[in-house]
């Protein structure tokens, strides 16, 4: 076992530093040969505990000082740029130059440039574009439409269940998803079906025709929290109870 172990602590990766300055320990910008093998990589475990790009930059700014550049020089192909910002990095409090700081955290030196122009512009960690749920304007419009719809029909609550299942209202029975959506359409052509049955489903416990009087209190209240519950372990045991009640009724008939 103790062989197996120390097999793999021999496999395990090393934290390189691509830098000059690794073994000058008098220079004076950087001082990367202080840092231990062991300081490195608990840099980069700390950089890489999380995923979220955002936390990450925000990691790596607490590493970085960012200051406006003492002289600014005009470039000879592009005399328009100019440097935006000093950066001066640190790791672990070790002051490290920017090619150190780069090679130790495996990251391009295009985007610490970014969060450098970034935070000296607006004071804060960019915002990540990219993934997450970003509903259009215009698709929330549609649904706010949708809503008001379906809210302008009118519903009958149940009589005698109404207790057992207060939520439940009822729309005419002559009337269907598709119906309402075909009446909707009529104003708002480019709404889809899915879009309109979706919202009809998830944000409103509506049924049709008449409410029924002479039903079971236990298996309507059942049905309503079945269909209200998110949690699918609780969702599977509401079902199990439901058919073990239906089985019981059978029995005692």
């Amino acid at each position: 076992m103790n062989e197996k172990c120390h097999q793999r602590e021999e496999k395990s990766p090393t934290r390189s530093v691509n830098c000059a300055h690794a073994t000058k320990p008098s220079n004076r910008a950087c001082h990367v040969s202080q840092l231990a093998q062991a300081d490195l990589d608990l840099f980069f475990g700390k950089l890489y505990s999380t995923t979220d790009k955002e936390k990450q930059d925000t990691f790596l700014l607490k590493c970085m000082t960012v200051v406006p550049p003492k002289r600014k020089r005009l470039r000879k192909k592009d005399s328009d740029k100019r440097r935006s910002v000093t950066v001066k990095y640190e790791v672990l409090g070790v002051s490290v130059c920017a090619k150190a700081f780069q090679s130790i955290a495996n990251i391009k030196a295009t985007r610490l440039q970014n969060i450098a122009r970034y935070w000296k512009q607006h004071k804060k960690i960019r915002q990540e574009p990219r993934g997450g749920h970003r509903p259009s304007e215009a698709r929330e419009a549609m649904k706010r439409k949708i809503r008001l719809h379906i809210e302008s029909f009118k519903c009958r609550d149940s009589h005698y269940s109404r207790s057992d299942s207060e939520n439940r209202k009822y729309l005419p029975p002559e009337l269907s998803v598709r119906k309402m959506w075909k009446l909707f359409k009529c104003n708002e052509p480019h709404c889809s079906y899915s879009l309109y049955y979706k919202n009809f489903c998830s944000e409103y416990n509506l049924g049709f025709g008449n409410p029924r009087s002479h039903v079971c209190g236990v298996c309507e209240r059942t049905r309503a929290k079945i269909k209200l519950t998110q949690d699918v372990a609780e969702k599977t045991q509401l079902i199990t109870e439901l058919r073990v009640h239906k089985i019981a009724c059978k029995i005692f008939l």
